[in-house]
């Protein structure tokens, strides 16, 4: 095919290569701080290049998000980050049934070999068969979680040997805590406390969890840099006076106290009690809120309820 080009082809075709041989050699000198590709419309024959290729010249990564994952496994991703020793935060985004990555002991155990200074973790699992589950042993943790300062299993549920207990004791840095867990095992408890005591949590969506008056108060006083807090499912027996603890740390920190809240306000079932909580968020400097089963609570009824008389001294960005 060379012998039958021109000159004037000829020497644009070698400069397009120097060209592309200089950028990917400049790409591979000067660390990547960050890397996000889709593996969506990848040919199955040119995925094993595309790997090779993304795995020599993103080596110093140090964030790394995986998008559109359908076609995309266990195997794939242990080939693509074996050499990227520098990364400190993977993303893999999984759809709403999980990933494809039914062995998470395999998994991580394979990540802290290859991927020594890795902190944040955000992915999902799914079990090869749907009868199944996704089961966590302690020794899942035991080497990746003591360094780990974000844990986000996703929305698929799981099961922890030990429950909170084990995630408090293997992960004793853990800053960002999102997790999905089964409870019908009874040494697997569920309890926001024990996460409180073991780590420095900022920002924790922990489920199942019965929320109860006691229970809040007793982790927000364990928890003083709490900024971002998920409650999913309140007690039936919760008062009026569930969010007094989170008033009282945000009147004693002012900006640096909760940000973030999502939370659960049932208001068909008791509306007088949904009312009380919105007054009390009233008085919290949050940036972002979000509530669940608000019906039949109208929009403007939750703004002026939250926002009215001066609430919240305009912090507030985002209201879901």
């Amino acid at each position: 095919v060379f012998s039958m080009l021109s000159w004037v082809p000829m020497c644009a075709f070698r400069a397009c290569h120097m060209l592309t041989a200089q950028a990917f050699e400049h790409w591979a000198a000067h660390p990547q701080q960050r890397v996000a590709l889709s593996w969506v419309r990848i040919p199955p024959e040119w995925q094993s290049d595309c790997l090779r290729f993304i795995g020599q010249h993103c080596r110093n990564v140090r964030q790394l998000a995986v998008r559109d994952t359908a076609h995309f496994g266990e195997r794939e991703l242990l080939r693509l980050v074996c050499g990227m020793r520098l990364m400190e935060s993977l993303q893999v985004d999984g759809s709403s049934f999980g990933a494809g990555f039914p062995d998470p002991q395999r998994l991580f155990g394979r990540l802290a070999k290859y991927c020594p200074r890795l902190q944040h973790i955000a992915m999902s699992f799914r079990p090869d068969m749907p009868s199944q589950r996704v089961v966590f042993e302690v020794r899942s943790l035991a080497c990746l979680g003591r360094r780990l300062l974000t844990l986000d299993l996703g929305a698929v549920a799981v099961r922890i040997f030990g429950g909170s207990c084990t995630i408090a004791t293997c992960c004793p840095q853990l800053q960002r805590l999102s997790v999905q867990l089964h409870q019908q095992f009874q040494p697997d408890v569920v309890d926001p406390n024990d996460i409180a005591q073991g780590c420095p949590i900022q920002d924790m969506d922990l489920a199942p969890v019965d929320w109860s008056d006691l229970i809040l108060e007793n982790f927000v006083t364990q928890a003083p840099n709490l900024r971002r807090l998920v409650l999913r499912h309140i007690a039936p027996h919760a008062t009026a006076m569930l969010l007094v603890p989170l008033v009282a740390i945000s009147r004693s920190l002012e900006a640096s106290g909760l940000l973030h809240l999502h939370l659960a306000l049932h208001a068909r079932s008791d509306p007088v009690r949904a009312a009380e909580w919105l007054q009390a968020i009233s008085h919290l400097h949050l940036r972002s809120l979000c509530l669940d089963y608000a019906a039949p609570l109208l929009l403007t009824e939750v703004i002026s309820a939250v926002l009215g008389d001066g609430g919240m001294d305009g912090s507030l960005t985002s209201l879901t």
